[in-house]
């Protein structure tokens, strides 16, 4: 039987409609709420969250139908406007990430400060959790926090955001201007001045973001995966966020900002 994964959603309104859609990152398939499995085109990938009968403002879902292979998931809370799930148009409420460990969600201390994630060893789940064994028995060493489980700070321009390589993260941003009619790229140079790009690396063409999660404000997060991130430690002076209409046309800049990129103070 598999093990209950809860998703809890809070928010400001009682008596909405909300739903989720949770995908698993190994290999982007998104559940199926019409049967607790996951697929690449799943017939209903809106999964319902009641509210609590006590606690109002409190929408969740216990998912039990099926067991989640290892790994990290990306969820995403809707707020419902119409007769039925609309993700393009209906409001995020919420996102965060759920790691699972023999089909159990693996809870970090959310309290370990950013400056303490400077100085420990950061993995993506797969490598966060070591199986050691200890006289015929399995246990896990699970280090003290993840980086891939944190949404790294929004970033500005002329900011520096930080990171860690071969791991997953996501960085989030808002433009504060509608991007509806346009599409966002993400690049990064060692210099602004290299022809090449380091991510996508070696690439003269930007990576698509296709996680903007409000068209009407710009927000949403780049997502950058454990291979994407298999670059040399430094400060890489030209991150940017570009914007092309679906029509085509010349990039036009949005956020330049300078990602910092460190070694794993250990590597498991």
């Amino acid at each position: 039987m598999a093990n209950v994964k809860k998703i809890s959603q809070p928010w400001n309104e009682t008596g909405k409609t909300v739903y989720a859609i949770i995908r698993r990152e190994a290999d982007g398939y998104r559940l199926d709420d019409a049967d607790g499995a996951f697929a690449a085109a799943p017939a209903d990938p809106y999964l319902t969250l009641t509210e609590d009968t006590v606690i109002k403002g409190i929408y969740e879902n216990s998912e039990s139908r099926t067991a989640w292979n290892n790994g990290r998931y990306s969820i995403i809370a809707y707020k419902q406007a119409e007769g039925s799930p609309a993700p393009a148009s209906d409001t995020v409420i919420g996102a965060g990430d759920m790691y699972i460990v023999s089909d159990t969600e693996i809870v970090l201390d959310a309290s370990v400060s950013l400056t303490a994630l400077d100085n420990i060893a950061e993995h993506d789940a797969t490598q966060a959790l070591v199986d050691e064994k200890v006289s015929g028995n399995t246990f896990l060493n699970v280090i003290s926090a993840i980086n891939g489980s944190l949404q790294v700070d929004p970033v500005a321009d002329g900011g520096i955001i930080t990171v860690y390589r071969k791991t997953s993260i996501a960085i989030t941003f808002n433009l504060g201007k509608p991007m509806i009619g346009r599409k966002l790229f993400f690049a990064v140079r060692k210099d602004v001045a290299d022809a090449a790009y380091t991510i996508p690396n070696g690439g003269t063409t930007p990576k698509e973001i296709t996680s903007t999660t409000d068209l009407n404000t710009g927000a949403g997060y780049i997502g950058l995966t454990p291979t994407e991130l298999d670059i040399a430690a430094g400060l890489y002076t030209y991150a940017e966020i570009q914007s092309v209409s679906n029509a085509g046309g010349d990039p036009v800049p949005e956020q330049i900002f300078q990602l910092k990129v460190k070694d794993h103070a250990l590597n498991l």
